[in-house]
């Protein structure tokens, strides 16, 4: 039996696009890589958080130390106000943030400010304590802290019930 497989119809996109003003990125890497490319006109201006990692064969990241797979969207979609956030944890801490010795850490990197105001006020609104951490070549440390998270949670077994704080004096 011969069976034709046919491209998802995503014409919709585009106009989801158009209509947003942010955009979070929470794909596979290469499809974000991908979106960027394929709407870089309609991202100029627009706030997009880049939820993704670039995880490659062996769990180890596929770039890293002098770019990182926010860099990359960013230079694929240049008009686009880039922020790398919500990629260190799984989505078990975003249906629930709430943990009894505190708030989680969500660390947020961009060259924007106001693009990374935007992101941290979205992460406080899910219970979150932002954390700015510079511009966005600062992904290159949050996509392997992300690895670090999955190493724990899910290769060792530790579950991903735990997430990063900050503890000030």
């Amino acid at each position: 039996m011969l069976v034709q497989r046919r491209a998802p119809d995503v014409r919709w996109l585009a106009d989801a696009v158009s209509a947003a003003d942010t955009i979070v990125l929470a794909t596979p890497y290469a499809a974000a890589l991908e979106f960027a490319a394929a709407h870089a006109d309609a991202l100029a201006g627009k706030v997009v958080i880049d939820a993704t990692n670039p995880i490659g064969p062996g769990l180890t990241l596929s770039v890293g130390h002098t770019t990182s797979g926010a860099e990359e969207i960013q230079r694929r979609a240049p008009g686009a106000r880039v922020v790398k956030g919500f990629n260190t944890y799984g989505w078990e801490n975003f249906a629930d943030a709430n943990y009894p010795g505190g708030t989680p850490a969500m660390f947020i990197a961009g060259d924007d400010p106001a693009a990374r105001q935007i992101a941290g006020d979205l992460a406080q609104a899910i219970g979150f304590r932002p954390m700015p951490a510079g511009e966005l070549k600062m992904a290159r440390y949050l996509e392997p802290l992300a690895m670090l998270w999955i190493q724990i949670g899910r290769v060792q077994g530790k579950g991903a019930g735990f997430t990063w704080a900050v503890l000030e004096r």
